[in-house]
């Protein structure tokens, strides 16, 4: 009985052990005509072994692909496969052709056929018996859109950021969750910025929580001519010339999502991640920042707040901040290109920069400004600390969407029309003051690691105060070398907080909380950690407000920083 018990037990574990043998390879879309595109495509190829590696499409199928996988070292055996109805993919010959690779890409194009044609069929068992015996699967924008547990599916209609930005229960969003599934707990996009579509990937975010209780469900928005490669370890990494947007719930995250209304969803953790940046996907831990984003440093916040209203659709509310960023109208594709430039403003809102007109007003011409506003609010504070970048709608033919917001002399933002996004600097761990796309060409794309977004609707209210953080004075020697410990968030707090620090070296680690009179009351950590960042959770239930002091104890060295516990 026993040795069928046990037999049972691996029989029903086989399947979740093999799932993590595969490797993936996400591409947000646009040419791979171009240099950028050899890096992510030829780790493609060597996850493959260089052995043969198919791209598949429901419509017309590149013959690019093939040509372009066998120049980086792939077989000669690489082809394109069309297959267009579900016949064809219920085919057994389809099935031995497939398993008979050892990558298989599946192209841009309607993600909806793709569900329509290949869920429940042996095309989606020979896509599932690839990634679980080790070999790699790949996909560019709607074939990148499958990939994730919870797919937008496309099949209600095309989703423009403001359908979904003002109603989270838009018909046009149509959600699949039961076909590749090989990214858990993932729901994907592509085309990210250049189209607007942190605007639609956050009420879909919102959405599934609150309907499906999916709270560690994790958005990931991948740029034009940029990829992100996970090996079976998890670590996904950066390739290419824009950014990957990583978006999630955090403990302190407040969401109200009913139909009909936007959608508010306040500290969502915003990692904005560059070229060599690698992320892992199961711990949720930047491994390496890359080349481009260092750690923060000490910095200084103004809090002197003359009152002023912002308006969505008057540009003058851009000058009210501390910079100004101008070029936005100038050309469509000036943040790609390194066009943009800034300037002091009137500091009225300080620590700020201030954007209107966000998603709407170009939209009604088809001229897309969306990536101008978004990647220059954040290239405006990437270098930062402490900063806000003030996102607001503004659409002159349609008042639904003309946002304003107040902001008091003690910085309290109050929203009173439309939406509001802030991107908040204030508990970043990672900087970026430069940038550059392959061949070092401009760019106004900057990273950042640990921001918070928050996205508020009428009646919505926001404290713009920053509690400037200090980097301690023994994190200034050669110890930094070694590890760096950050400022808790939030602080003061009032049931949770989370504690963040960095590790050059994988180190043992002690992460402990004592209390003002050096009783220790909680251990965080214990144990051995890879380089790269990390973040653990204090839930304080049971002590008592006032000073509480953390401290980490890594490669020799001790530091320690002061919390604030508020009941």
């Amino acid at each position: 009985m026993l040795k069928k018990l046990l037999c049972l037990m691996i029989v029903l574990l086989i399947p979740h052990i093999l799932f993590a043998q595969g490797s993936l390879l996400l591409v947000g879309g646009g040419s791979e005509y171009s240099s950028w595109a050899d890096d992510p495509y030829g780790w493609f190829v060597q996850a493959a072994d260089s052995g043969k590696i198919i791209n598949i499409d429901a419509d017309e199928v590149s013959n690019y692909y093939p040509s372009y996988f066998k120049s980086l070292g792939a077989a000669n055996s690489c082809e394109a496969f069309r297959i267009a109805t579900r016949q064809a993919a219920n085919d057994s010959a389809t099935y031995k052709k497939l398993i008979s690779a050892k990558g298989i890409f599946i192209e841009g194009g309607d993600q909806g056929d793709y569900i329509k044609n290949w869920k429940g069929t042996l095309v989606q068992d020979a896509i599932h018996y690839m990634f679980q015996h080790g070999g790699v699967i790949g996909g560019t924008s709607a074939g990148l859109a499958v990939l994730g547990e919870v797919v937008y599916d496309g099949t209600g209609g095309y989703l423009y950021p403001d359908k979904a930005a003002y109603n989270p229960y838009h018909p046009d969003i149509t959600i699949t969750d039961d076909f590749l599934n090989i990214l858990p707990n993932v729901l994907t996009d592509s085309h990210f910025h250049p189209r607007g579509r942190l605007a639609r990937l956050v009420p879909m975010l919102a959405r599934r929580i609150v309907d499906n209780g999916q709270s560690d469900l994790m958005g990931v928005g991948v740029c034009e001519n940029t990829a992100m490669c996970i090996n079976k370890d998890g670590n996904g990494k950066v390739w290419g010339d824009a950014s990957v947007t990583i978006i999630y719930k955090s403990d302190d995250s407040v969401i109200d999502c009913q139909p009909g209304s936007p959608v508010t969803f306040t500290h969502i953790v915003f990692h904005h991640l560059t070229r060599g940046a690698v992320f892992n996907f199961n711990t949720r831990e930047l491994v390496d920042p890359g080349p481009y984003m260092q750690p923060v440093t000490d910095y200084q916040i103004d809090n002197n707040f003359t009152p002023v209203t912002l308006s969505g659709v008057e540009d003058s509310s851009n000058s009210q901040g501390s910079i100004v960023i101008k070029g936005i109208t100038s050309d469509d594709e000036a943040a790609w290109q390194g066009k943009l430039s800034q300037s002091a403003g009137e500091n009225k809102v300080p620590n700020s920069v201030i954007i209107n007109k966000l998603l709407w007003e170009n939209a009604r011409n088809e001229t897309y400004y969306y990536e101008n506003r978004w990647v220059g609010g954040m290239w405006g504070i990437a270098d930062k600390p402490g900063y806000r970048a003030i996102f607001l709608n503004g659409d002159k033919d349609n008042s639904q969407f003309d946002a304003a917001a107040e902001i008091s002399d003690q910085g309290i933002l109050a929203v009173k029309n439309g939406i509001v996004y802030i991107l908040d600097t204030n508990e970043i761990t990672h900087q970026c003051a430069s940038y550059t796309r392959t061949g070092n060409r401009a760019t106004n794309y900057r990273g950042l690691v640990n921001a918070r977004l928050h996205v508020l609707k009428a009646g919505g209210q926001f404290d713009l105060k920053v509690q400037p953080t200090s980097v301690p004075q023994d994190n200034k020697n050669e110890s930094r070398k070694s590890f760096e410990l950050h400022q808790n968030y939030p602080n003061p707090f009032n049931a949770t907080t989370t504690i963040g620090f960095f590790l050059s070296v994988t180190s043992d680690v002690r992460l402990t909380i004592f209390n003002s009179v050096g009783e220790e009351v909680a251990t965080l950590a214990s144990n051995q950690l890879s380089a790269g960042f990390h973040q653990y959770t204090w839930n304080a239930q049971g002590c008592a407000s006032g000073i509480y002091v953390y401290r980490i104890e890594a490669d020799g060295i001790v530091q320690s920083r002061k919390l604030i516990l508020l009941r």
